[in-house]
């Protein structure tokens, strides 16, 4: 059985400068094969629950989503959507404002934070998901979706392998 590993928040560091909060989420080496046993609508459906779960987390300020409103207590918090195509996941939309959060996955960018590149043959080469935003809320969310379609990805690739 191959070795695998589950991704954790603290693994995708939010690197914060003046204004700017940013971070690189690594995608699990194979996740294409992981893919291949999903269609878009199932990947879709399966990141809901997901969606959902983090959304009431956010909400009632619970788990790695505690005092996330210190920021800005008026803003209103949430996931707005995810896009998913062939590709699998490959967009993350948070909150309803002007300049909303975002994460996309990208084939360009490296593939891992400097902090885990040590384990970084856990992951896919030169794809990764990419994120700049305003706020450290945006980030922090956009950052909980991609570690968990990570693991769903991984624990596709795992069950492949079984």
């Amino acid at each position: 059985m191959k070795k695998c590993l589950k991704l954790t928040s603290d693994m995708v560091p939010i690197h914060m400068r003046k204004g700017a909060y940013s971070f690189i989420c690594p995608l699990p080496k194979g996740y294409k094969d992981a893919l291949l046993n999903y269609n878009p609508e199932e990947l879709k459906e399966s990141m809901r629950v997901t969606i959902l779960m983090l959304n009431l987390m956010a909400k009632d300020e619970m788990g790695a989503l505690t005092n996330i409103m210190l920021e800005n207590p008026k803003t209103e918090v949430f996931i707005r959507e995810i896009e998913i195509n062939k590709n699998g996941l490959i967009a993350i939309c948070v909150g309803n404002l002007i300049h909303g959060g975002n994460a996309i996955l990208t084939f360009s960018q490296k593939n891992c934070d400097k902090y885990i590149e040590e384990i970084s043959y856990f992951f896919e080469d030169k794809v990764s998901f990419q994120c700049k935003t305003n706020y450290y809320w945006q980030a922090l969310l956009c950052r909980e979706v991609a570690v968990e379609y990570f693991n769903l990805l991984q624990k596709k690739l795992n069950k492949k392998e079984d």
